[in-house]
């Protein structure tokens, strides 16, 4: 999460640009309902019954910057899997997301369908070394 701020900080003071900067999840066991969100918002669902079911559910704290973000709640179909493409069409038609920047292992995205977004594939890598034997990359 601490990749995803810092990139969000990027864009919110890239120069010349104005982005609207959206974050959503892609696990359904921390999920909020589907929707938009500012920060005041889910800091409400979270004091909320539904909120308090959800333990998984941590608003950050006050000393981040997040006027910037959009919380986006998944969509029904989201699946513990993977995520199809056409899950991600969903969410950019659901929103009207331009571009889809993800930060996840790129061998959980399945190619059902083509992508109707550009989508930026963030690969984090876990170990301090890639090698040939690295399928994933």
């Amino acid at each position: 999460q601490n990749q995803m701020y810092q990139v969000s900080l990027l864009l919110r003071d890239s120069e010349g640009e104005n982005y609207d900067i959206c974050w959503t999840t892609f696990s359904s066991n921390i999920a909020l309902p589907t929707g938009e969100y500012s920060i005041p918002d889910v800091k409400k669902f979270k004091q909320s019954s539904m909120g308090r079911a959800l333990p998984n559910v941590t608003p950050p704290g006050d000393d981040l910057r997040l006027d910037h973000l959009t919380f986006l709640g998944p969509l029904d179909h989201l699946s513990e899997q993977g995520t199809p493409a056409s899950y991600l069409n969903a969410l950019a038609s659901e929103y009207n997301l331009d571009i889809i920047l993800t930060l996840f292992d790129i061998n959980r995205i399945m190619p059902d369908v083509p992508l109707s977004v550009p989508v930026v594939g963030w690969v984090p890598l876990h170990s301090p070394h890639v090698t040939k034997s690295s399928l994933d990359y």
